[in-house]
């Protein structure tokens, strides 16, 4: 997709040129504006910016993090090979693995129906206030007289 640019001033010969430029999707409008009336708002939280193009909002909920570890003895036992000698070895035996929990603010859901112990530890199921960007579609800016 490509973007036409155009560059204006408040003169009377351009005012047609900039309507058709901010109404035209992929426009992309430079100038340097003196004024601007917006207001950037979140009704589910009743946030309102005044002066702000933009907002952002950054949920983050907190939520139980399960931690496993596991620990293990050191077992030794004798191998006897085909020729009729002896050999030791060790390996791992009698793991026990452990599961802590703590909680944490965090901005992505963490789903607690895996965790080993779920019915203790539980975490909401759905994301009630996801993160999300607001734009004001109604700004309105104010160029200064021509250069």
């Amino acid at each position: 997709q490509q973007q036409q640019q155009h560059g204006y001033d408040d003169g009377d010969s351009n005012k047609e040129l900039l309507r058709s430029a901010l109404t035209t999707p992929g426009t992309l409008v430079h100038g340097i504006s003196t004024h601007i009336e917006t207001i950037s708002t979140d009704s589910e939280m009743s946030v309102s910016i005044p002066g702000a193009l933009t907002l952002r909002r950054n949920a983050e909920y907190c939520q139980w993090h399960e931690l496993q570890s596991q620990r293990c003895q050191t077992c030794t036992r004798t191998v006897k090979a085909s020729d009729g000698s002896t050999k030791e070895e060790s390996y791992q035996c009698n793991c026990v693995t452990e599961y802590n929990y703590v909680k944490s603010w965090t901005s992505r859901r963490i789903p607690s129906f895996g965790f080993d112990q779920p019915g203790a530890h539980h975490n909401p199921q759905r994301d009630p206030m996801p993160s999300k960007i607001f734009v004001d579609e109604d700004a309105r800016l104010t160029f200064r007289e021509g250069e």
